[in-house]
């Protein structure tokens, strides 16, 4: 009883008041294509001024995290796995000012300072004081930052990276704002004019994001949404959403002309299929990540002018407003194909993949 006494006076101490003593902690670590498993590791210490650890409540799958776990991804294992959620501030280094000890927060996906000149620009993705592809959750790619399938994990740049969380609202809705809901709101929602017709094509799988854009397609006014698909899944999820589907074995070459397209599939067919399926001077968006190089139709791009966007979504850019959208019930994330489940019941979810979004919940 004295051990874990001691053991929750220390997770509550300020960074003013140094620890003793170091505990263990379990983490769930990607050791490869299937196999995961929870782990002890070093406890996350308060290491700069700005920094605070959070104790996770609710982490989320990305999209991502399934081409990770499959080993279709190269990201070299081991690493924690978990860069989607929301947690309770346990310590707070001396520099943070905006937060403290208790507050329940949302937790920007990706590390960014939040005063350089990319920062300050709104390009959180491309902050200066981080590696170029920092973020939670992917080892050694993205600079080590630990992952939040975790009993504790270091943030830094708290001021910057964190948002209060309304306390009469499941915490749960909350994980995915700063990367898959924000990712599906840039690939479609500035594109969208008011008062005129906008035909949005997405092409995606079982996945959050795909589904997430639908959602904001038809919550903004989008004139027509087609989802084109190979899964009898993401078909039902998005007809229920307000699509119509295109069920496909194969990709098609290309569709009809749509003002908006969205590739959210890891196959380059598909990425090819959405560029040719963009009307002249539409906006073509690919929110997946490829990781061969692909030949793409230049000339026809050029003849028709078309817009393409790819890259990282600048989470922390957009955190405040991003909770907003779910606070005033502008959507409604669990809408999308969503399964909860404890923190004991994860890794056979992870391994199973009951549903599009996975969200384990602690306690």
């Amino acid at each position: 009883m004295r051990f874990v006494h001691r053991r929750v006076e220390n997770i509550l101490l300020l960074a003013s008041r140094p620890r003793l003593m170091s505990w263990p902690m379990k983490a769930l670590q990607y050791q490869g294509p299937n196999q995961i498993e929870w782990v002890d590791m070093e406890e996350a210490r308060i290491e700069a001024a700005s920094d605070v650890i959070i104790r996770p409540i609710a982490v989320a799958t990305c999209d991502l995290d399934w081409g990770i776990i499959r080993g279709q991804l190269p990201f070299p294992a081991p690493f924690i796995l978990g860069h989607e959620f929301v947690g309770d501030i346990v310590e707070a280094g001396a520099d943070v000012s905006g937060f403290t000890v208790g507050d329940r927060v949302s937790v920007s996906f990706q590390p960014s300072c939040g005063h350089c000149q990319p920062c300050g620009h709104g390009h959180s993705a491309a902050c200066r004081e981080v590696a170029p592809t920092s973020m939670f959750g992917v080892g050694a790619v993205s600079g080590h930052w630990g992952g939040a399938f975790a009993d504790l994990i270091r943030v830094p740049f708290a001021d910057n990276m964190l948002v209060k969380l309304p306390t009469d609202l499941p915490p749960e809705w909350f994980t995915s704002v700063t990367d898959n809901v924000a990712d599906a709101y840039r690939a479609v929602v500035p594109y969208l004019t008011e008062g005129q017709p906008s035909r949005v094509l997405i092409f995606g799988n079982h996945d959050s994001l795909p589904l997430y854009a639908t959602l904001f397609a038809k919550r903004f006014g989008a004139s027509k949404i087609t989802y084109c698909t190979q899964s009898d899944k993401a078909a039902d999820n998005a007809r229920k959403l307000g699509a119509e589907v295109e069920r496909v074995t194969d990709w098609p070459a290309r569709m009809a002309a749509h003002d908006i397209t969205v590739c959210a599939s890891l196959d380059p067919a598909a990425l090819i299929a959405a560029i040719r399926s963009t009307a002249a001077q539409g906006n073509c968006t690919s929110v997946g990540v490829i990781v061969e190089d692909v030949p793409v139709p230049m000339s026809e791009m050029y003849m028709r002018g078309i817009h393409f966007h790819t890259g990282r979504v600048n989470g922390a850019a957009v955190h405040r407003e991003a909770v907003e959208w779910i606070t005033s019930g502008l959507i409604r994330p669990f809408d999308v194909d969503t399964k909860v489940v404890s923190w004991d019941e994860l890794v056979d979810a992870l391994l199973h993949r009951p549903a599009a979004k996975l969200v384990a919940v602690r306690g």
